[in-house]
């Protein structure tokens, strides 16, 4: 399950804190909980533990419309593909970051290829770090990273 905090978060479980928003809604049968905490960082609390995961910072956003939608919807697809929860998130949240790079909801949805990129050079760093990246207007491009997944189609 996914919420935002603190607007979500108030109106499902009332309460505007993101551990607490995720223990309540654990309690309530969820068996994994991300928390979206801002534009900066997500909580994940997968039952094991609740851990605050950065996401990308995006340095020049346009348009944050759908940020949340691009998340949830790519870590549902990487959970269907068989990816661990971990690595959903990774994309989930590089895809969102990507996508604020775009006018709407759907001004622009990256391609799976460089949400794979901004994952792999993501994973591992904590919340706070922030790392950032050079986003489609720097016009990344390359081979896939090592370790990264095969990939899918883009569109």
């Amino acid at each position: 399950m996914k919420t935002s905090c603190p607007a979500d978060a108030q109106a499902l479980v009332d309460t505007t804190d993101p551990r607490e928003a995720a223990a309540r809604l654990r309690a309530l049968g969820a068996r994994a909980v991300a928390v979206t905490a801002g534009a900066g960082r997500l909580l994940l609390d997968d039952g094991r533990g609740a851990h605050y995961h950065p996401m990308p910072v995006n340095p020049a956003p346009i348009d944050a419309t759908g940020a949340g939608d691009c998340l949830t919807g790519t870590v549902t697809a990487r959970l269907v593909l068989g990816d661990s929860l971990a690595d959903a998130v990774a994309f989930g949240t590089a895809a969102a970051s990507l996508s604020v790079s775009g006018r709407g909801g759907t001004g622009w949805v990256p391609a799976f290829s460089e949400t794979a990129e901004l994952a792999a050079a993501h994973r591992g760093r904590t919340a706070g770090s922030g790392a950032q990246h050079r986003g489609r207007a720097a016009g990344r491009a390359g081979p896939r990273p090592a370790g990264a997944p095969p990939p899918v189609p883009d569109r």
